[in-house]
């Protein structure tokens, strides 16, 4: 699609718009480590971009213990919060030149992210992009995560948007399903991880700077 023809952007936020989910990975790790697990990298990937309820259910799956699950959950949460403190979280390549080139063609802009409020907010403020979002739908807003189309219909709903012309941005198999179960053209953009979806309507790339490429070709 080109850039005379989107009506509106919304973009996911970890791993899209910031390096969040490497940051949770990293945290998922430590936290396994610390109560003396040690599940290997192809597990903590595994969860990347899924709900709370859906990483919360595999963890205990292994441990057997929801009680342990949640302490590891407040244990990454502390190291998320402490990078966040620390300033380490850092916008994804190409991210402010996409967002501004949008704003200079008068397009809307959505967030739509997992991520509850309190940490969103907080995030996109540290890093100075929270102004160009005139709809924000947070995880704590809806009752069914992605892959659920359910945080991309409440976009949908609350700009009065059909599907035309809208793009969702997104960085996980699982955002893209919901995405595109919402009816969404869909742009995957991740640097180390192939989608294994055939669909026309879903277009990937290494990173932003491609996808504004595209945009503006």
């Amino acid at each position: 699609m080109k850039i005379d023809q989107i009506k509106l952007a919304i973009f996911d936020m970890d791993g899209t718009l910031c390096n969040t989910e490497d940051i949770h990975a990293k945290g998922w790790d430590d936290a396994f480590k610390h109560y003396g697990y040690d599940f290997g990298l192809d597990f903590v990937n595994s969860m990347r971009g899924k709900s709370i309820v859906d990483n919360n259910r595999v963890i205990t799956e292994r441990t057997g213990d929801p009680a342990l699950t949640q302490k590891m959950r407040e244990y990454r949460e502390a190291y998320i919060l402490e990078m966040i403190a620390t300033n380490q979280v850092q916008l994804m390549p190409g991210v402010k030149e996409i967002l501004e080139t949008l704003k200079e063609h008068n397009i809307p802009i959505a967030i739509a992210t997992t991520s509850y409020t309190e940490r969103a907010e907080k995030i996109t403020g540290q890093l100075d992009i929270q102004h160009y979002f005139s709809t924000k739908v947070y995880g704590d807003m809806i009752t069914h995560q992605k892959p659920n189309p359910e945080i991309y219909l409440r976009v949908l709903e609350e700009t009065g948007s059909t599907l035309d012309g809208v793009i969702a941005i997104e960085d996980s198999p699982t955002g893209v399903t919901a995405a595109r179960s919402a009816g969404l053209k869909t742009y995957f953009i991740n640097d180390w991880l192939t989608l294994d979806i055939e669909d026309s309507e879903v277009t990937s790339y290494k990173n932003m700077h491609q996808l504004l490429d595209e945009l503006l070709s």
